[in-house]
Protein backbone atom coordinates (compact mmCIF):
# COMPACT_ATOMS: atom_id res chain seq x y z
CA UNK A 1 0.00 0.00 0.00
CA UNK A 2 1.36 3.42 -0.92
CA UNK A 3 1.34 5.34 2.37
CA UNK A 4 1.63 8.69 0.57
CA UNK A 5 -1.94 8.27 -0.71
CA UNK A 6 -3.42 8.49 2.78
CA UNK A 7 -3.72 11.25 5.34
CA UNK A 8 -1.47 10.67 8.32
CA UNK A 9 -3.08 10.25 11.73
CA UNK A 10 -1.94 13.79 12.55
CA UNK A 11 -3.48 15.20 9.34
CA UNK A 12 -6.70 13.29 10.01
CA UNK A 13 -6.91 14.76 13.52
CA UNK A 14 -6.28 18.26 12.13
CA UNK A 15 -8.82 17.83 9.34
CA UNK A 16 -11.61 16.42 11.53
CA UNK A 17 -10.79 18.33 14.70
CA UNK A 18 -10.82 15.11 16.72
CA UNK A 19 -8.32 12.55 17.99
CA UNK A 20 -10.87 9.86 18.90
CA UNK A 21 -11.54 7.55 15.98
CA UNK A 22 -15.29 7.39 16.53
CA UNK A 23 -15.50 11.19 16.43
CA UNK A 24 -13.25 11.28 13.34
CA UNK A 25 -15.54 8.83 11.55
CA UNK A 26 -18.59 10.86 12.53
CA UNK A 27 -17.00 14.10 11.31
CA UNK A 28 -15.92 12.53 8.01
CA UNK A 29 -19.42 11.12 7.43
CA UNK A 30 -21.01 14.51 8.19
CA UNK A 31 -18.62 16.21 5.74
CA UNK A 32 -19.33 13.59 3.06
CA UNK A 33 -15.70 12.51 2.88
CA UNK A 34 -15.12 8.93 1.71
CA UNK A 35 -13.09 6.83 4.12
CA UNK A 36 -12.39 3.22 5.00
CA UNK A 37 -11.28 1.49 8.17
CA UNK A 38 -8.53 -1.10 7.86
CA UNK A 39 -8.49 -4.34 9.89
CA UNK A 40 -6.34 -2.71 12.58
CA UNK A 41 -8.90 0.08 13.03
CA UNK A 42 -6.97 2.84 11.26
CA UNK A 43 -9.14 5.29 9.37
CA UNK A 44 -7.97 5.66 5.79
CA UNK A 45 -8.70 8.87 3.90
CA UNK A 46 -7.10 9.57 0.55
CA UNK A 47 -5.50 12.98 0.04
CA UNK A 48 -7.59 13.51 -3.08
CA UNK A 49 -10.79 12.84 -1.08
CA UNK A 50 -10.21 16.09 0.80
CA UNK A 51 -9.16 18.07 -2.26
CA UNK A 52 -5.45 17.80 -1.73
CA UNK A 53 -4.27 15.26 -4.24
CA UNK A 54 -0.82 14.02 -3.36
CA UNK A 55 0.97 16.05 -0.73
CA UNK A 56 3.26 18.64 -2.23
CA UNK A 57 6.42 19.80 -0.58
CA UNK A 58 6.31 23.55 -0.66
CA UNK A 59 9.39 25.46 -1.65
CA UNK A 60 10.24 28.88 -0.37
CA UNK A 61 9.26 31.61 -2.78
CA UNK A 62 11.16 34.88 -2.73
CA UNK A 63 9.39 38.12 -3.60
CA UNK A 64 10.34 39.96 -6.76
CA UNK A 65 12.46 42.59 -5.01
CA UNK A 66 13.14 44.45 -8.26
CA UNK A 67 9.44 45.08 -8.82
CA UNK A 68 8.97 46.15 -5.22
CA UNK A 69 11.86 48.61 -5.26
CA UNK A 70 10.90 49.91 -8.70
CA UNK A 71 7.34 50.66 -7.52
CA UNK A 72 8.64 52.54 -4.46
CA UNK A 73 10.66 55.02 -6.52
Amino acid sequence: MDESLWLTEEQLAEFTGYRWRAKQQQALAEMGVAFAVNPRGRILVRHDAVGGGKPVRSKKVEPNWGAIHKGAA
